[in-house]
């Protein structure tokens, strides 16, 4: 059976729920264990990957962190220095982005999917905003829209075929996602605000995107490569190389 990381784990909950997947103690599975845990390095990024690794090591010592996590004192160097080696994100204590993710609703798969991008976006230092979050049972979503697309720092939209044809629909039709698109685009005229398209399915982008850089999300086997540049963009890192004179 695979194992699942969710990244919204702290990483010492991470690594209990890693242990138990991955009983044994033999090189196939301290192998399989260093794996996935360079990979929930990667997906938690620079800080968090540097302070959860700090909090394990206090909390087992530094002469017996290696023993308690089955591996050699080099290895353990190897993640500390790995972690170290990951791109620079939102600092700990900095105030946060404000992100607002627009989206169709259009099965639980789906819904599932967008959730996990927001789940990794905040484990990133990303505030990611979410309807599945944010709306309780009785409020509306005309006032949770109306909020917080008015103050958030990035819009991102997720882009399938349903997600076009909701967006392009004639006037009165496409529901709330138009809705949300009229704000969106109210917005990104009056302030500037920055629509970014997640590319998930479908042929093509919504004609207000047509000619807009995306992110390409539709390889579910490049999805840490796509949510590093997604991250890094939101972020405003990298950038051209330095002019040297």
């Amino acid at each position: 059976m695979t194992f699942r990381i969710d990244p919204a784990w702290s990483f010492r909950v991470f690594l209990d729920k890693l242990y138990d997947h991955y009983t044994g103690s033999g090189v196939q599975s301290t192998g399989r264990r260093l794996n996935v845990i360079r990979l929930w390095l990667s997906m938690a990024g620079h800080a968090r990957a540097m302070r959860g690794l700090a909090e394990i090591e206090e909390e087992f010592g530094k002469d017996k962190i290696a023993e308690a996590m089955n591996v050699s004192k080099r290895t353990w160097t190897d993640l500390k220095a790995f972690a170290r080696s990951l791109p620079n994100d939102a600092a700990l204590d900095e105030k946060s982005v404000r992100v607002f993710v627009s989206y169709k609703w259009e099965s639980e798969t789906h819904s599932s999917w967008v959730k996990n991008l927001a789940t990794a976006l905040r484990a990133r230092g990303i505030e990611a905003i979410l309807d599945q979050w944010e709306v309780k049972l009785g409020e509306s979503f005309t006032d949770y829209m109306q909020e917080h697309i008015s103050t958030a720092d990035v819009i991102l939209f997720v882009i399938t075929q349903k997600a076009v044809e909701a967006a392009e629909a004639p006037k009165g039709k496409g529901g709330a996602l138009k809705f949300e698109v009229q704000m969106m685009n109210a917005r990104r005229m009056a302030e500037g605000t920055r629509i970014i398209g997640v590319y998930r399915s479908g042929d093509r982008p919504p004609h207000y995107l047509r000619d807009h850089r995306y992110v390409d999300f539709r390889d579910d086997a490049e999805f840490e490569r796509s949510l590093q540049i997604l991250v890094d963009d939101i972020l405003g890192l990298g950038g051209p190389p330095t002019i040297r004179r």
